[in-house]
C-alpha cells in the first residue's frame, strides 16, 4: 500500500483505514486491464496453440 500511495495511485482517508483510487490511480487500472484484454491474453493464446 505504501508503494502505491508514493506513486499517487491511492489517497488515504484520514482517520481511517480506508483508501480510495485518485483520478491516477483510476486511469491507471483501466489502462493495465486494455492491455491484458488487447495484448496479453490473446498472445497467450496463439502461444497455447502452437
Amino acid at each position: 500500500m505504501k508503494r502505491l500511495r508514493v506513486h499517487g495511485i491511492v489517497k488515504k482517508v484520514p482517520g481511517t483505514r480506508k483508501y480510495y483510487l485518485t483520478k491516477l490511480g483510476k486511469s491507471v487500472i483501466t489502462l493495465g486491464l486494455k492491455t491484458r484484454e488487447l495484448f496479453i491474453i490473446p498472445g497467450l493464446t496463439e502461444v497455447a496453440a502452437n
